[in-house]
């Protein structure tokens, strides 16, 4: 509703975060549950992002399977 050009109500709130919430509480009770379920689905990400990267550049699926094998965060990589 508008009452002289002014907004009553609000555009901004945020709704649904509720549900964003308990699934994030819920990964953090099980990490496990945001890991790839095996190497191939890693190739195959690994694949993907070489395919989108400029001049579709090896080096990249490299970093990947490197930093997801020994669990290093891309600084460390």
């Amino acid at each position: 509703m508008q009452a002289l050009g002014l907004r009553i109500d609000n555009p901004a709130q945020v709704r649904g975060w509720q549900e964003l919430y308990a699934q994030i509480e819920d990964e953090l009770d099980d990490p496990r549950s945001l890991a790839l379920p095996d190497l191939s689905t890693l190739v195959t990400l690994a694949n993907a992002l070489v395919a989108r990267s400029a001049d579709e550049y090896h080096g990249w699926g490299d970093v990947v399977t490197f930093a997801a094998c020994t669990a290093s965060r891309i600084g460390e990589v």
